[in-house]
């Protein structure tokens, strides 16, 4: 139970003072109205609000949900705060629920909806409050809202194609890793007994000597690794080493050129939509670099902007950064020369959209042999340890 502090005015318009305990913030409202009071301004326990406010960071599918019904709803001549009050009943979890809670309270205080959201911190991406302040400005959030609903659903499909096409190559690597170990600790150790007395060639000592380290110091390995991992998150945390981190990702061989197209879908899809609701092209190229995730690219973006700004055409700063794909600053060239950039930009998010879908299959695709001929080559080096000294006694035999 909290304690609210309110200014309410009644039928006849007169302001009325009190003090009212209630659930939250919807048993509140609905005390107020049993009275015949509409609520000006009001006030909560600080420890209840405190407790009550607490920070969730919206997942892509969580933000697809909001977009999606708020868009819809809306659309169909809903008002915000009777939106909002549909999306607290239905929440699904009590952090979305809570936090819908604060964005209604917000609401009801006079607030907009981006001044709602942002009063959140983190919790909404700025790309989506900036959005939708463009909505409110031009009085077409409906249809804003569910043009972000299609933009989250196109990220969360992209990065479940990422995932999925990563699964079967984890688990190759796991199967792989344990049958070394189940190798190099278990099965040579016992066959590796009947050589001790023979000579041995030098691809069977080395064999020999890696099972031994294996099995002797198996406890430091394992400390080893669990350190390295421990100091790897740690160090992706520091912004100087994600930065030489998200740099790698565009310059290593394989996947390199799947992450160009990857970025140049979302730089795309996100550049069409900021600058088809009118907001500034400054404004836009920032808030697309929020979107593609990457430090490099967004320290990079930062001089971008600014060239931008002192009159140099967006397709030429695109091209001199050199991390999206090449065919990205030739079409923004064409947008630009026929003022159709909006356009240009949305069509070309579609095509990298299918076609960072053929790069992760086709990473997979060398992937997957290149992961089983390494594990053949152990296997191979393992087998010969074991056959050569077995060949030789026996040749000795005869």
């Amino acid at each position: 139970m909290s304690q609210f502090r309110y200014t309410a005015r009644d039928a006849q318009g007169k302001t009325v003072k009190g003090i009212l305990t209630a659930d939250g913030i919807p048993s509140f409202y609905a005390s107020l109205r049993e009275q015949g009071l509409y609520c000006l301004s009001y006030s909560e326990d600080a420890d209840a609000q405190q407790a009550r406010r607490r920070l969730h960071k919206m997942k892509t599918r969580e933000l697809i949900v909001f977009c999606r019904k708020m868009g819809t709803m809306m659309e169909s001549g809903l008002s915000m705060t009777g939106a909002f009050e549909v999306l607290y009943q239905t929440a699904e979890t009590p952090a979305i629920r809570e936090l819908y809670l604060s964005v209604y309270e917000s609401i009801q205080r006079g607030m907009s909806l981006s001044q709602a959201m942002r009063l959140e911190g983190q919790s909404f991406p700025p790309f989506l409050t900036n959005m939708i302040e463009s909505g409110e400005t031009s009085g077409n959030l409906d249809s804003i809202l569910l043009t972000l609903a299609g933009h989250y659903e196109n990220e969360n499909k992209l990065m479940h194609k990422i995932k999925s096409a990563t699964i079967y190559p984890t688990i190759l690597l796991v199967v792989s890793v344990g049958v070394i170990i189940l190798l190099f600790t278990f099965v040579l150790p016992n066959m590796m007994t009947m050589f001790q007395n023979a000579e041995i060639p030098p691809i069977t000592e080395f064999v020999m000597s890696v099972s031994g380290f294996m099995v002797n110091y198996w406890m430091w390995i394992i400390l080893a690794i669990a350190a390295a991992a421990v100091l790897f998150l740690n160090s992706a945390r520091m912004p100087s080493f994600r930065y030489v981190l998200d740099r790698m990702k565009l310059r290593i061989p394989i996947t390199g050129k799947m992450n160009r197209t990857v970025y140049s879908a979302r730089f795309a899809r996100s550049m069409s939509i900021l600058y088809a609701s009118g907001i500034p092209l400054i404004t836009s190229l920032r808030l697309s670099s929020n979107v593609l995730g990457n430090l490099y690219i967004d320290r990079l973006f930062t001089s971008l902007m600014q060239d931008v700004s002192m009159g140099e055409s967006l397709s030429s700063a695109i091209e001199r950064a050199n991390v999206f794909d090449r065919l990205l600053p030739s079409m923004v060239r064409i947008g630009e020369e026929s003022g159709s950039l909006d356009r240009i930009l949305a069509s070309i998010s579609d095509y990298y959209n299918t076609e960072s879908e053929n790069a992760i299959n086709r990473m997979i695709s060398i992937l997957e042999p290149v992961m089983l001929i390494v594990l053949a080559v152990i296997i191979t080096i393992v087998l010969a340890a074991v056959m050569l000294p077995i060949y030789s006694m026996y040749s000795s035999m005869l």
